[in-house]
């Protein structure tokens, strides 16, 4: 199901190391821009997540509270 499955990165790097960071994302223009297409009515699951696969640099994150609330356009 990888045609079904896009990572957006939000950040990247350490020039925020040792900082809280709050992030704020408009899910609909992502998923238009990973997959070319309007989003489905209905969102099933979204995650948040460290990724070092292609690094392989050891990595410790720490995620507060996460809220995902819908807008009107």
């Amino acid at each position: 199901m990888p045609e079904m499955v896009k990572n957006v990165v939000v950040e990247s790097g350490g020039a925020n190391l040792g900082e809280w960071m709050r992030e704020t994302r408009n899910v609909a223009d992502d998923f238009r821009r990973a997959f070319g297409q309007a989003p489905p009515d209905t969102i099933v699951a979204f995650a948040l997540f460290t990724d070092n696969d292609q690094t392989k640099q050891p990595v410790t994150a720490y995620y507060g509270p996460a809220r995902m609330t819908c807008r009107d356009q």
